[in-house]
């Protein structure tokens, strides 16, 4: 079991010890970190209880409707708004979020607060908890980083640029969610197009970080 937990949650850790390393100019309370990181628990659970609003079929009665891509946009709805909602409600008007790059920062570790609460539901139901460990420490991990990063580069443009920015805040990440389940649910070799996915998404979140980091209001 001890295994499994060391290969759910190394890749988790390896993003999170990225992104503060990132945060060269102004580094962040622990402490609100570590919070940030719980608060991606109670995202979960959000969603959880949004998924039980509806019944199973509500956005599938429709024979014409493609099943698959009604699912996989509402996960991305669902998910993303917890997180976002999360955000909103704990981060926003915190004293210690100063400047573009904490927008980041405190989304990722949200993000990958969801991310692990979620993978470790999946490993414990698991039929191989190894593999699905493995699996989604490289897939789904990754994933909620991109989508942490992309939510957080808007929210601090929105907060210091202009407010008009939280609309992509949003948008941005249940679109790229969405992308990302609906290439696993397609692809019949998924290792092809979901490496391909995150090789492009992590490149571009790469910038979004440097972006961020460069116009530091506490850059020397």
């Amino acid at each position: 079991m001890l295994l499994i937990l060391i290969l759910a949650i190394s890749p988790v850790l390896a993003i999170l010890m990225f992104v503060y390393y990132e945060d060269k100019y102004e580094k962040e309370p622990l402490l609100m970190l570590i919070n940030a990181f719980f608060l991606g628990f109670l995202a979960v659970i959000i969603s959880i209880v949004i998924y039980k609003i509806f019944p199973e079929n509500f956005f599938t009665k429709n024979a014409n409707i493609n099943r698959a891509l009604l699912i996989n946009f509402l996960i991305g709805i669902i998910e993303e708004t917890s997180k976002f909602l999360i955000f909103i409600l704990f981060i926003w008007k915190n004293k210690n979020f100063n400047e573009k790059f904490d927008g980041i920062i405190y989304s990722v570790f949200i993000s990958l607060g969801f991310a692990s609460l979620e993978n470790l539901k999946y490993i414990l139901i698991a039929e191989d908890p190894y593999y699905t460990a493995i699996l989604r420490g490289l897939t789904s991990v990754p994933a909620h980083g991109i989508f942490g990063v992309s939510m957080g580069f808007f929210i601090g443009k929105a907060k210091f640029d202009r407010k008009s920015f939280i609309i992509l805040a949003i948008l941005i990440p249940i679109i790229l969610h969405f992308l990302y389940d609906l290439l696993i649910d397609i692809s019949m070799n998924v290792w092809i197009p979901i490496s391909l996915y995150l090789i492009f998404f992590s490149l571009l979140s790469f910038l979004m970080i440097k972006k961020h980091s460069e116009d530091s209001l506490f850059k020397p």
